[in-house]
């Protein structure tokens, strides 16, 4: 029988330098997985996004969530905009900008080579079908998982009449060692082996063992997945089939307004699995990682990010700052300024990351309005009023008489924005897919001097380039050539 290596006790310590690289060996603390237990300890270790919220850290600055404000024109920017000054404005090669290596891409295959090896080794795993079910399941949602972050970042929105052509990123389903060049397959080849791995896990579910934690995929979990996936190719019948099928099983949202909640306290949390009843699956870092949020600032700092409040398009501007108690769950105060804290400041509350059935909400909601063959505008609305009866003081229902099925989309887009904001990358994917509309970014520098920076509608600034080392060690590669960027206007208080 074939063996796996799993280095440094029951984790395969792998390092991903491209594509084509995959694995360092040592032959230092060999064990051979043979077990389901053991197999399953390689999947936690290398097949979950534990540092996710690190990886994908640096993308919320492209987004209109953050802004740069400034207590004092008198001072220099903040060593944290100065640093990621770039990222903000869309700068061709981010990598230079940050003087440092892009994280998500490499992170992402090496999640899925600790999903391959599970995959692909299902018939040698030692254990009851039930346990073996469970694991090769779980496998194949993290890895259509990885393949789903990866070409919404790397690659141009899904388009169905494109999707043929359009370069999507590598596909990898081996786990040897191989000096083999890959090239970039199509997004439509990329969704086709993410919705057949879905497929493949939705149907093992059906006679596997059930988690005891949120810490690990659920049957749940990969109904939503497919339902974000359908949604993301504008299959609207898929979004409707597996989005009640979740809502059959777990409907319940979290209500901000029951008396036990203790807001502002580091006891609470948004993104807490213990007590979050609408968490399906909790993953990510244990740790803040919008550390460039958290800099000095207030009266006497230079310029610094925040979460945009004053900007034309800002997020804070679409809540409801009395009655909306999300303000309270999902942001925290000081002085004028608010940070981000939905996810968990205990570790023993749970990580930073959640698959929620609000999403599911939501997903639904734009499917039933945007289906044209079978729209269902009430359908859509109950979904809206019961996220936002679970989260504001008074709330009264809105009715479907008055609305169409054109004129409640907005109010869809404006309600995810506000209930997804600084989760994975919700914001940049739904910007991407609602058309990558046109963005605009004022950088603020000492003496009040501003420059604005546009994203055009349809730029290529709303897709990541390949990274450099990848790009340098497979030169036959194809780019995804991000334009270079000026200031369009610049003002001087």
């Amino acid at each position: 029988m074939r063996k796996i290596i799993i280095f440094l006790g029951v984790v395969l310590s792998v390092l991903f330098v491209s594509c084509d690289r995959f694995l360092e060996h040592s032959d230092k603390d060999l064990i051979i997985p043979e077990t389901a237990e053991q197999y399953r300890q390689l999947l936690i270790g290398e097949g979950y996004p534990h540092a996710f919220q690190t990886d994908v850290a640096y993308m919320k600055l492209m987004d209109d969530d953050i802004e740069i404000w400034y207590g004092s024109k008198d001072k220099e920017q903040t060593s944290d905009v100065q640093a990621m000054k770039g990222v903000f404005t869309w700068q061709r090669d981010l990598e230079e900008e940050m003087n440092s290596m892009d994280g998500a891409y490499p992170a992402r295959y090496k999640n899925i080579l600790g999903c391959n090896l599970i995959i692909n080794d299902r018939e040698r795993i030692e254990g009851h079908e039930e346990d073996v079910n469970l694991l090769v399941a779980q496998a194949l949602t993290l890895r259509a998982y990885n393949y789903f972050c990866l070409v919404n970042w790397y690659a141009k929105p899904y388009d169905k009449s494109t999707a043929d052509s359009d370069p999507g990123v590598c596909v990898w389903l081996d786990t040897k060692p191989s000096m083999e060049r890959l090239y970039r397959e199509s997004v439509a080849k990329v969704y086709e082996l993410i919705h057949d791995d879905i497929t493949q896990a939705l149907e093992l579910f059906k006679n596997a063992s059930v988690p005891d934690n949120k810490f690990e995929i659920t049957r749940e979990a990969a109904l939503l997945l497919a339902s974000r996936v359908a949604l993301y190719q504008e299959n609207w019948v898929d979004v409707k089939k597996y989005g009640e099928q979740v809502l059959n099983v777990v409907p319940s949202l979290y209500d901000l307004k029951g008396g036990e909640i203790t807001f502002g306290e580091t006891s609470f949390s948004f993104i807490d699995p213990l007590k979050n009843p609408e968490i399906l699956f909790n993953f990510g870092d244990l740790r803040t990682s919008y550390k460039y949020i958290y800099s000095i600032k207030g009266n006497t700092a230079g310029p610094f990010f925040q979460v945009s409040r004053f900007s034309d398009d800002a997020l804070l501007k679409l809540f409801d700052m009395d009655n909306d108690l999300r303000m309270k769950a999902f942001f925290g105060e000081e002085g004028y300024q608010y940070e981000p804290i939905k996810f968990s400041r205990s570790p023993s509350s749970g990580t930073g990351e959640a698959w929620r059935v609000a999403e599911v909400y939501l997903n639904l909601a734009e499917a039933y309005v945007r289906d044209e063959n079978e729209p269902d505008l009430g359908r859509a609305v109950e979904l809206i009023n019961e996220i936002r009866k679970n989260r504001i003081v008074g709330y009264q229902d809105v009715r479907a008489e008055d609305y169409d099925v054109t004129t409640f989309l907005p109010v869809i887009y404006e309600e995810r924005r506000k209930e997804l904001c600084f989760e994975e990358t919700h914001r940049w994917w739904d910007l991407r897919r609602q058309g990558m509309p046109e963005l605009k970014h004022v950088l603020i520098s000492r003496g009040g001097v501003e420059e604005t920076f546009m994203l055009e509608c349809g730029d290529m600034g709303y897709v990541l380039e390949i990274p450099r080392k990848e790009r340098e060690y497979n030169t036959a590669m194809e780019l995804n050539r991000r334009p270079e960027r000026r200031s369009v206007e610049t003002n001087i208080e």
